[in-house]
């Protein structure tokens, strides 16, 4: 596999670190070699806040990398609302791609366990709850047909919030369904499914734009030198 390096840049304090570690871990876990670096390792040792001077044009040219724009640029943005192909991305719109996910596509990947602070590793009551929904989204989505998302009963779903909805009536109507309950939820307290619901209401917020309905729109990394996607916004 060819080499790549992610970048993540903004304000202090932002969770750049955090993203940064979060994205390395997954990498490592797919068995990529990962080496992470930090801003500062960079600027002070590698390239040494490098400027324009004749020296420091020289220093850059010995890193083998022509002091030229990159020639190759996408940029990505999320919708800026459900339902919408315009990009979050302030006055300029032109020149900026789209990126999304649909609801089949989330469900199969697993992408739930990737809205929770809790991650995708831990022995937590919480943690167990977050396997057993993911889990059983993966099986709707390899029971849906073409590009849909169907829950148990054939009906689409078509949002995040419709997803809540749905756990929420689960929750609610235990007593008349046990056997759905524990499809879902196991043998997760009355408390801890309540815990899970409220964080993912809150998750929703921030990731319902571009995750929703039946069209996935991918971030194609490999047919440009630079790709660069603004997650600001999350």
């Amino acid at each position: 596999m060819r080499g790549f390096t992610v970048w993540f840049t903004g304000l202090p304090c932002s969770g750049k670190s955090a993203i940064a570690d979060r994205v390395a871990d997954v990498l490592r876990n797919n068995g990529m070699k990962v080496e992470r670096l930090d801003g500062d390792i960079v600027r002070q040792s590698l390239t040494r806040d490098l400027g324009f001077s004749k020296e420091d044009r020289d220093a850059f040219e010995k890193l083998g990398l022509p002091p030229e724009p990159f020639k190759n640029v996408a940029f990505y943005a999320p919708p800026e609302m459900e339902w919408s192909n315009v990009p979050l991305s302030g006055e300029r719109k032109t020149g900026i791609n789209v990126y999304k996910w649909s609801m089949k596509d989330f469900a199969k990947e697993g992408l739930i366990k990737f809205l929770f602070a809790e991650g995708d590793e831990g022995t937590s009551n919480l943690h167990y709850l977050i396997d057993r929904v993911s889990d059983k989204l993966k099986q709707l989505a390899e029971n849906s047909p073409a590009e849909a998302l169907l829950d148990e009963y054939g009906r689409e779903i078509n949002s995040l919030n419709q997803v809540l909805k749905m756990l929420q009536e689960i929750l609610e109507e235990r007593d008349k369904d046990k056997d759905r309950f524990k499809e879902w939820f196991g043998n997760a307290t009355q408390a801890t499914v309540y815990a899970f619901l409220r964080r993912f209401e809150h998750a929703i917020y921030y990731v319902k734009s571009f995750v929703h309905g039946e069209e996935t729109k991918n971030i194609n990394w490999r047919d440009h030198q630079l790709t660069v996607i603004d997650i600001s916004d999350l």
